[in-house]
């Protein structure tokens, strides 16, 4: 994900301020990190491995202080680049400006009839052996007490472990396949972290990884979201250039939720806008937090879909949402029986949610709840 591992400001690429650093220019590998321009004094990106000799041999980073690690590294993804074949032209679909996301069924009684609803990935397999946990769409609905008609988006963006699994024991297990059986709507592609305080080629493993999950799932027929995370400008100079070599791909993905929410905010914004003018088509955007940047985003991107879990969060510790245009969102306590079935609760945090982002970006909707 777009986050600062480390809260060190002085590892923020920034081209503008600082010159490329000195050992930059030597690496064979510039041509597909570009160099980092960062205040902290550093000879080059291997300033930033901190293992000692003998810690190495267990470290899991793609580091060239590690050459055993970085080739192997190497050789698992093919290359530091971002080549892969054409894939399969799956039309992203028309989807509401907010989409719910959701952890279970718990509290509700019946099926939930909604403009869209997104489950997390890791929900879907199991961490010890990466098995897919559901057969069919109407297995997972029945789990997660869904309207089977209700449009699904899976969401692959999440903190670094279960991503780990889902490219480890997921791939092995082919659940790609598993996915496509769930006919999901849209999916986001797992969005492996590119932190600062780490080699660059730690880095161009994790975008390659992002690429080639894209790749698997929309070859299994699972419409996906390409999510771009990038460190530098550099990075997003390769993610704009991808996309104009894979005219197939119509929807990309973001999250704001951790460090790109700070400091990094306006920039990324900035660089996701410059991806919007330079596609030269339509594109979706799956956004995680950010509500900041809705209304801007909105206006280059044709369509941008906010994945909000608060409705959710908020219906679980019985609290009804609160909100006027022009206000910040609020919630009251609603208290219920242990026994009390929190369907209509979740339905009305979903209706205030959904006019919230929409009067944000600046569209109106119909605030008519839908039938539970």
């Amino acid at each position: 994900m777009p986050k600062e591992k480390s809260n060190d400001p002085s590892l923020l690429h920034d081209s503008t301020q600082f010159p490329t650093r000195l050992g930059c220019q030597g690496c064979p590998d510039l041509k597909f990190c570009g160099g980092l321009a960062v205040k902290k004094a550093m000879f080059d990106c291997t300033t930033l491995c901190t293992c000692t000799p003998s810690q190495r041999e267990k470290c899991e980073l793609a580091c060239p202080l590690n050459p055993s690690k970085l080739v192997t590294r190497f050789r698992e993804i093919g290359g530091w680049d971002l080549v892969i074949p054409p894939a399969r032209f799956l039309p992203t679909p028309k989807l509401p400006s907010m989409v719910p996301l959701i952890k279970d069924g718990a509290r509700r009684r019946a099926a939930y009839r909604g403009r869209a609803v997104g489950i997390r990935l890791e929900s879907l397999f199991s961490k010890r052996n990466g098995a897919p946990r559901f057969k069919s769409r109407t297995e997972l609905c029945d789990r997660y007490r869904l309207s089977v008609d209700t449009p699904l988006l899976i969401n692959g963006i999440h903190i670094d472990q279960p991503l780990e699994r889902y490219w480890d024991k997921g791939r092995a297990a082919n659940l790609a396949e598993h996915i496509s059986a769930l006919k999901p709507d849209l999916m986001t592609v797992p969005n492996f972290s590119l932190f600062t305080d780490v080699p660059r080629h730690e880095n161009m493993y994790n975008m390659r990884r992002i690429v080639t999950s894209w790749y698997e799932l929309v070859e299994c027929n699972v419409p996906c979201a390409l999510h771009l995370n990038a460190r530098t400008d550099h990075d997003w100079t390769r993610w704009i250039a991808f996309l104009g070599e894979h005219p197939e791909i119509t929807a990309v993905a973001f999250e704001f939720t951790t460090g790109a929410a700070g400091r990094r905010g306006k920039w990324y914004c900035r660089q996701l806008l410059k991806v919007a003018s330079a596609s030269m088509r339509p594109l979706t955007l799956v956004l995680r937090g950010g509500s900041r940047y809705l209304r801007r985003l909105a206006r280059e991107f044709e369509q941008v879909v906010f994945v909000y879990a608060k409705p959710y969060v908020a219906t679980m510790n019985r609290q009804s949402f609160v909100w006027a245009p022009g206000q910040p969102l609020e919630w009251e306590s609603t208290p219920t029986a242990p026994e009390d079935p929190l369907d209509s609760l979740f339905a009305h945090n979903v209706s205030v949610a959904e006019q919230m982002v929409a009067s944000r970006i600046g569209m109106r909707i119909d605030s008519t709840p839908l039938p539970l």
